[in-house]
């Protein structure tokens, strides 16, 4: 919360949980430990907020819930998550010609739109 609020990011909600083991989904978000939600404004700086945020998140090892997320880089996912090659792997086997597909996969895996 301090280094959002000296990015000059604001939060209308902070929601704290204490998370119990990871999950055994292939992108399953929760680690054990303390997650931080919050929900910010799009505004013209918030990239760059966004940017910081996940740098100090990839910096504690921690990674990111996708279902509520719109602005992470590609990178920045990549480096937050060790099993990504495991769900890509699955990903080709399943769906190969990327029937499934959304606004999120075009961004995160090069999906086209």
């Amino acid at each position: 919360m301090q280094l959002l609020t000296k990015l000059g990011g604001a939060s209308p909600l902070c929601v704290i949980k204490d998370c119990g083991p990871e999950g055994k989904g292939t992108l399953s978000f929760p680690l054990a430990g303390t997650s931080i939600a919050v929900d910010m404004a799009v505004a013209p700086d918030l990239q760059r907020i966004i940017d910081s945020l996940n740098e100090f998140v990839i910096a504690a090892k921690g990674r990111i819930y996708l279902t509520k997320d719109r602005f992470t880089r590609a990178d920045h996912f990549r480096a937050m998550e060790p099993r990504l090659p495991a769900f890509l792997a699955l990903r080709d086997k399943f769906d190969p010609k990327r029937h499934l597909r959304s606004a999120q996969s075009v961004r995160l895996f090069g999906d086209k739109a």
